[in-house]
């Protein structure tokens, strides 16, 4: 690890006393860092993202406040988002940021990210595209496989940026930081897309949604 002295004019300090060395600052402003330290496992801390792309169901129905915003009308069927974040089986970290693309420059409106550590909900259980999304005591605490506890958190995205043929938000989590734990055997956290607003989607819209990781 290269110390302080040498690398003085290049890193910052993270809140947890580890250094962090700037690499990238993005159009909005937002810093991405390599990592500069290690995890309990002994191994170094490292900067990533972790990206997946959605696609919602053929329609242009208006959301509520509070609905599901997902890849299908037919509950049961729905197609759960899911990010790659840790680099090992049943991997720790913490997600530090993210962003939300839309394929439209017009039609989004202000939505919420709620992340888990397993499946909410069984293949059954998922509420379809424009229910209400209702996060069950289940969900948040053990989820379909049993974990506990389950919920990770939320991101929100507030503002968004329209540019000629898309859009983008750069989401604030709920704490500065967000600790996750994947299950046995996965390297997989999963996620619900929540309307904060009322606002009518693109048909068949294009969800892009990355995740800005710190891997133990």
């Amino acid at each position: 690890m290269a110390r302080r002295s040498q690398l003085a004019a290049q890193l910052v300090a993270g809140h947890d006393g580890v250094d962090q060395q700037l690499i990238k600052v993005d159009s909005s402003g937002y810093q991405y860092t390599t990592l500069v330290g290690t995890a309990d496992n002994g191994l170094a801390k490292v900067a990533t993202q972790a990206a997946t792309e959605m696609t919602r169901t053929s329609d242009a129905n208006a959301y509520a406040i509070g609905d599901h915003i997902s890849t299908t009308i037919t509950a049961g069927s729905v197609t759960p988002i899911q990010f790659t974040v840790a680099r090992a089986a049943a991997g720790t970290g913490r997600v530090i940021g993210a962003q939300l693309t839309l394929d439209s420059a017009t039609a989004f409106g202000a939505m919420r990210l709620h992340l888990f550590n397993q499946a909410p909900f069984a293949a059954a259980g998922y509420q379809a595209d424009n229910s209400a999304l209702a996060l069950t005591y289940t969900a948040l605490k053990t989820g379909a496989a049993g974990a506990n506890p389950n919920y990770i958190g939320f991101i929100d995205f507030i503002t968004f940026v329209a540019q000629s043929s898309s859009s983008v938000s750069s989401g604030a989590c709920d704490m500065t930081e967000l600790n996750f734990a994947c299950a046995a055997g996965s390297q997989v956290i999963f996620g619900l897309l929540e309307a904060r607003a009322v606002f009518t989607p693109a048909n068949g819209g294009k969800f892009n949604m990355s995740l800005d990781i710190l891997q133990d």
